[in-house]
């Protein structure tokens, strides 16, 4: 009975899916039947707008071809009128209620006038002159029909009509006001057709209405006939039924002794099968995790889904000591056993079980909390031969057998390939860390900040929102590293680093983007780039804030300062452009002062390109030769020549001469003034050796200005030996000029370039003396020939006291160290016999004469 039950239940869900399916079968009839109407309305509707339309035509013509004459008696004959009247006769032999008319948005009858839903279709008629015409289902006072409408486009004939109204049928422009100045091609009306729904669609609904009916009578028909052949059917399943049990009922007896026999035997495979399963589900995980964390987490978690598992615990060699990274079974187990560290120490690996000797009082405690059976710790190594281990893992049972000898060989086995797996992990994190990564800080590098600001880009112009780079330059950072050395400039910078990410949000990016330069993305701040300006802004204005507290180096404080350039960014630029931009307005804020904020300015960025555009051309000068040097006299206080300073001049492609002053400074920048410096010097040299033949000349020194970068070079004092070699001059001929930073950058090197140059014989001034980092202290370490006092003290030092005793300083600092005194900028005689009382023995200015070629000095 239970079965038949079931069967019953069974049809009426069938039948009721069939009714169901036959229901849907009906909607989709009745909605092709509602398609089928509105083709025959569209058939029928083009049929007489076809036929209406070509009456209208022939009627037309044959008016136009008759020469009636035009009067109240014949106009009646045009085609606007006769169709109205047709339109009427029409009407009134219909037997369906269909309507067809010809009107317009601009009727001289008012019988011919459309009327709102005409209109609209003028209208679109008008917006679409591609559209011919348009047919709907409309309804309008509870009434359906369909409405076709065909435009009337206005053609050379109609301008008789409704041309301009100088220009029409003389009796048409008498008798209507309205409707002139038609173009050709315009819709000025339309052929209005409307047929009943109900005409076209009760005929398609009786015959739908037929095959409905017969259908579903077929269907309940067949319902009632596969029911009753169900309902034999199962009688007969039932009594075959009621057979089988018997016999399942005897052959079960027996059957169940087998299978208490087979128990024990499935058992054993049912446990092997679970090891191979761990063993496949763990090798899975190593090989598709995507971080070390998820990695070691989802390998416990695997192998402490193994019943046989009652702890794991994987522990890996971090920052000098062994860490626990997941313990999955014993919540207490967090620690580093003397067992662990044995193992890791000496690798193998250790099976303590509650009988084992010597065991740290911890694992006893464990072992007996939580009735342990065995204990089993192997070594985690990225292979059996490396000789480094990266950990340890820890399994313990609470099976009375301990392990199987399967299990333990499992162990190893996976022990063996998480070691591998975290070493490619760890490879892949050292390898990631040195591409995107700067290795002093460990902020984003370049690329890094690269290919975030391409994918905030990228995310701005989706969003249409702004965000922000600020580009930042700690001031006068080169002055650390002088006085300071290198390793005190890296620990500010470190130390800058950290204070710039107290100051970031989660979704920030702080970037040293090289040297002393900083970065800092600001993706996705809002909608308006006045707000966006604000909150970048302010974050800069926190950094300022931040920069002003010292920096602790070695306990000594160091005060410092940054410049800071914000670029705003919608999504619109790319990233090479908004880092020129921030870049470009990073050095408005340090040529307005420093330790201030300046956002992009596109006036400020022609000025960076024209600098570019000035590198490029004074590398294309070294090349073709287009430097030149102009010598400046120095004087004794006599007046008489002794020497010359060599001076740089750029000459311009159409003659003029560049100042250095506007040239100097970007190949300092740039590392130009090496190559430069290079042929300065070989170039006074060969006039040097030029000059040997003149009798006044030959005696005459040669000041050399030596930069920086060209000093600090390796090479420098081998360059200088190299030139001195290949023009064969006299050494103490030439003086070369040194700045005072770089005297005490580097004192050690610096004292040994030193001694190596007097060993080579030329003469040594500390140029532009006083102005720098002048001190006794590095002075009386130096073996310098002459101190050059500044111009910049002699402008104004008879009138100014305090610039007078710095020239009378200086002047006695040379006499105690026995060093030579020149003075350059002398330009009046007050100064030069003023300079004389001073006992200062050597000068050099316009007033003895201006820089000038090697032949007209």
């Amino acid at each position: 009975m239970r079965q038949l039950n079931l069967t019953k239940r069974l049809f009426w869900i069938v039948a009721l899916l069939v009714l169901c399916a036959n229901a849907f079968v009906i909607t989709y009839l009745y909605q092709q039947a509602e398609d089928l109407a509105k083709i025959r309305a569209y058939s029928k509707a083009k049929t007489l707008h076809d036929y209406f339309m070509a009456m209208r035509l022939v009627y037309h013509q044959q008016f136009l071809e008759s020469g009636i004459d035009l009067n109240d008696s014949t106009i009646g004959f045009l085609p606007a009128h006769a169709s109205t009247h047709i339109s009427d006769e029409f009407l009134k032999r219909s037997t369906q209620g269909i309507t067809i008319h010809n009107v317009s948005d601009r009727p001289r009858n008012p019988v011919n006038k459309a009327d709102d839903l005409e209109m609209k279709a003028i209208t679109y008629f008008n917006q679409n002159p591609d559209k011919n015409e348009t047919i709907k289902l409309v309804n309008e006072g509870g009434k359906e029909f369909f409405f076709f409408a065909s435009p009337l486009r206005i053609q050379a004939y109609c301008l008789a009509c409704h041309g301009e109204k100088n220009e029409v049928l003389p009796y048409i422009a008498k008798r209507y006001n309205n409707a002139y100045g038609y173009k050709l091609g315009e819709v000025r009306g339309l052929t209005s057709i409307k047929i009943p729904k109900k005409t076209l669609f009760d005929d398609v609904v009786g015959l739908f209405w037929k095959e409905t009916i017969f259908s579903s009578m077929v269907v309940i028909g067949l319902l009632v006939l596969m029911y009753m052949a169900i309902r034999e059917l199962t009688k007969r399943d039932v009594e075959q039924k009621k057979e089988l049990e018997t016999l399942v009922l005897q052959r079960t007896k027996m059957l169940t002794q087998k299978s208490i026999e087979l128990e024990k035997s499935y058992a054993q495979q049912k446990h092997l099968y679970a090891v191979l399963r761990t063993v496949a589900d763990s090798n899975q995980i190593l090989i598709t995790t995507q971080t070390l964390e998820a990695l070691l987490s989802e390998t416990a978690k695997c192998l402490f889904a193994n019943t046989s598992f009652a702890h794991v615990k994987i522990s890996l060699y971090e920052n000098g000591a062994l860490h626990v990274k997941e313990s999955f079974g014993f919540d207490e187990e967090h620690d580093i056993n003397p067992i662990e560290k044995e193992v890791f120490t000496q690798g193998g690996f250790r099976i303590l079980t509650p009988t084992s000797e010597n065991l740290p009082h911890n694992c006893q405690l464990t072992i007996l909390r939580y009735n342990v059976s065995e204990a089993y710790i192997t070594v985690l190594q990225s292979d059996k031969f490396a000789p480094k281990s990266l950990g340890v893992m820890s399994i313990c049972t609470t099976m009375p057998e301990g392990f199987s000898i399967e299990e333990r060989a499992m162990i190893e086995e996976l022990a063996g390939d998480i070691g591998f797996a975290i070493n490619s992990f760890l490879q892949k994190e050292n390898i990631l860390k040195l591409s995107y990564y700067d290795s002093l800080t460990n902020l984003a590098n370049k690329i890094l900040l690269t290919e975030q600001i391409k994918l905030c880009i990228n995310a701005n112009k989706h969003k249409n929102t702004y965000g922000a780079l600020l580009f930042m330059d700690l001031d006068n950072f080169k002055s650390i590293n002088d006085l300071k050395g290198h390793t005190a400039g890296d620990k500010l910078l470190i130390m800058m680093a950290r204070r710039l990410e107290n100051f970031t949000k989660e979704h920030d990016i702080v970037a040293r983007f090289g040297g002393d330069e900083f970065a800092l993305l600001l993706p996705n701040l809002t909608n308006s780039i006045e707000e966006a300006a604000k909150i970048a802004e302010h974050s800069a204005m926190q950094i300022l804030l931040a920069t002003k507290e010292p920096f602790l180096i070695d306990a000594y404080l160091c005060y410092i300062t940054v410049s800071i350039g914000i670029s705003l960014f919608d999504g619109d630029e790319d990233a090479a452009t908004l880092l020129s931009h921030a870049d470009s307005a990073m050095y408005t804020a340090k040529s307005d002062g420093r330790n201030t904020i300046r956002f992009f300015d596109p006036h400020i960025q022609k000025i960076m390109e024209e600098k570019s555009s000035m590198l490029q051309q004074l590398r294309d000068a070294i090349d073709s030769e287009q430097f030149v040097l102009f010598y400046q006299p120095q004087v004794d206080a006599n007046a008489n020549v002794t020497g010359v300073e060599a001076l740089i001049r750029l000459k311009a492609t159409n003659g003029e001469l560049i100042s250095p002053m506007q040239f100097i400074p970007l190949c300092e920048e740039s590392g130009l003034i090496i190559p430069l410096g290079d042929w300065v010097l070989k170039e006074a040299m060969a006039q040097v050796k030029y000059w040997q033949n003149d009798v006044e000349k030959s005696t005459w020194r040669v000041s050399i200005n030596v930069s920086t970068k060209q000093f600090e070079r390796e090479d420098f004092v081998e360059t200088v030996q190299k030139t001195l070699a290949s023009t064969q001059i006299n050494p103490s001929l030439i003086c070369l000029e040194l700045t005072e930073s770089l005297l005490i950058r580097d004192s050690a090197k610096a004292l040994a370039k030193i001694r190596e140059l007097k060993m080579l014989g030329v003469s040594l001034s500390v140029d532009d003396f006083g102005t720098g980092y002048s001190s006794l202290q590095y002075l009386k370490h130096l073996n310098v020939d002459e101190l050059k006092i500044d111009q910049s003290f002699v402008r104004d030092f008879i009138l100014n006291r305090s610039d007078a005793l710095i020239v009378e300083t200086i002047i006695s600092i040379g006499k105690s160290f026995n060093m030579e005194v020149i003075a350059e900028g002398v330009e009046t005689k007050e100064q030069f016999e003023l300079l004389k009382e001073m006992e200062c023995h050597y000068f050099q200015g316009y007033f003895f004469g201006k820089p000038a070629a090697f032949d007209a000095i």
